[in-house]
């Protein structure tokens, strides 16, 4: 669990209590029958919060008023925000990129099981359980991805 921490985001910092209670800055109201957060993950455009049942992935668009739910089939382990992309890696070592620029979802097809996600700005990463590192994105001729190309 992340608990007990503050995490910088655009909007300012997002407190997380040992006991899963939220702080979000001044001016942003949490619904007052908010279940207890197990994990934060804050990115360009969105703040994730992962509730105690896991199951589900409450997303607080950036400069909105409301928090969005978003249903999961399988328990979430971790979540990862990017500047518009959303990973959400299941207990089940699965990951699932959420495009927040469309509102879509799609599986990622890994060479083996996930144990960790990241998200950057068009930059995604997953460690697999072999200790192997997995990239996918926009390479943007920068060598982003940490091959040669643009695959």
């Amino acid at each position: 669990m992340d608990r007990d921490r503050t995490y910088d985001s655009p909007m300012g910092p997002i407190g997380l209590s040992p006991s899963g209670q939220v702080r979000m800055p001044a001016g942003i109201e949490l619904p007052d029958d908010m279940p207890p957060v197990r994990n934060v993950a804050t990115g360009g455009r969105v703040t994730a919060l992962v509730p105690e049942s896991h199951r589900t992935l409450l997303l607080y668009v950036h400069g909105e008023v409301n928090l969005d739910m978003w249903l999961c089939g399988a328990p979430i382990a971790q979540v990862a925000c990017g500047l518009q992309d959303v990973l959400i890696l299941h207990d089940t070592g699965a990951v699932v990129q959420l495009c927040t620029s469309a509102w879509e979802a799609f599986a990622i097809d890994l060479p083996g099981t996930a144990v960790a996600v990241r998200a950057g700005e068009g930059v995604c990463a997953a460690i697999l359980a072999d200790g192997s590192l997995y990239t996918w994105g926009l390479q943007r001729g920068c060598r982003q991805l940490g091959r040669d190309g643009d695959e």
